[in-house]
This record gives C-alpha cells, sequence and structure tokens, in this order.
C-alpha cells in the first residue's frame, strides 16, 4: 500500500472478536502482523495490540489516529478500496484528519502534518 500508517506509540484496541478486528486493521492500514494476538509494529516503533475485552469488564474501544505522509493520497486510496468514511478530510491544528469506525465501530483516525 502506497499510503500506509507512519507512527503512533502504543495503542491496545479492546473488541469482542480480535482476529476480525486485527484483519480489517491489516487491510486498512497496510500492515503486517510482527506477533500472534494480532499485534502490529510500526515506523518509528510505535505498536497497535487487538485485544479481546469482554462487556462489563471496563475494558472497551478507544479511538486511534496515524500519521499518513499524504492524507489525500491515503483517502482517495481507501475510498478506492470501498471504505466509507465518516466525513471528508478536513483542517484540524498541525494538520489535516479524517475519521473511520472499524467493525465494532471504535474511531479510527488518519493525520498529516501539512500545517493550516
Amino acid at each position: 500500500m502506497a499510503h500506509s500508517a507512519m507512527k503512533i506509540q502504543t495503542v491496545i484496541q479492546y473488541c469482542q472478536d480480535p482476529e476480525k478486528v486485527g484483519d480489517w486493521y491489516a487491510d486498512f492500514l497496510g500492515l503486517t502482523r510482527a506477533a500472534p494476538g494480532p499485534f502490529f509494529v510500526l515506523e518509528g516503533g510505535g505498536a497497535l495490540f487487538i485485544a479481546p475485552g469482554e462487556p462489563g469488564t471496563g475494558r472497551g474501544g478507544t479511538a486511534v489516529c496515524f500519521a499518513v505522509s499524504d492524507l489525500d493520497a491515503a483517502y482517495k486510496e481507501r475510498l478506492e478500496r470501498g471504505y466509507k468514511f465518516n466525513e471528508e478530510p478536513y483542517e484540524v491544528p498541525g494538520g489535516w484528519f479524517v475519521t473511520i469506525n472499524d467493525p465494532e465501530g471504535n474511531i479510527v483516525g488518519l493525520q498529516d502534518e501539512r500545517g493550516g
């Protein structure tokens, strides 16, 4: 994938079906699993772990934002692949931003740092 995610610290995304959600993140972000779990290592040493979460445990979804080098290109590439975003990219302090929901409704953001 030409416009894959660039960096993040560590995020744990709790969900009901880690394998299904892990496959979605692998496809959406152009990542390869680094270990079972699913566990992904991103450029710059950040990590994403998709973990099981059960109702009533206090562990639920979260929002996670991934940096990309060119938001417009990443957005268009994913639209062409059939992904449905929550809005068109919009300007935020420090760059441009867009969101989508993973298969369990967690918010996933893509952001570049072009400035306003």
